[in-house]
């Protein structure tokens, strides 16, 4: 008890929870932010595919062909199809609260 009291005692007030304000909008700023890193990772997504499809077709990268045909069924059975990734709601909490936790996260 004595040490979880000195631990809670050492720790600085952040700027989040010393600005109401910044408190009230955090949660909003996050989901902007996921939302934002899961639409540039669909287009990411969306362009190594077609750079995928396009090392299938150079001849003088047909020794990379295995390779990259596995990594391309590979993240097409998890990712789905390319033109198909609509990040859901969960996916877009999920990330928000990734981003909330490395941004809040002390050394």
């Amino acid at each position: 008890n004595n040490l979880f009291n000195s631990l809670l005692n050492s720790r600085k007030v952040t700027m989040a929870t010393s600005n109401p304000v910044l408190l009230l909008f955090l949660p909003s700023i996050y989901i902007a932010g996921a939302l934002a890193a899961l639409l540039q990772f669909q287009v990411l997504f969306t362009l190594a595919m077609q750079g995928f499809s396009k090392v299938k077709t150079i001849e003088a990268l047909a020794f990379a062909k295995p390779g990259v045909m596995a990594i391309s069924d590979y993240l097409i059975k998890v990712f789905g199809q390319p033109h198909k990734f609509v990040p859901q709601p969960t996916h877009v909490l999920l990330v928000a609260l990734i981003l909330a936790v490395v941004v809040h996260s002390r050394k």
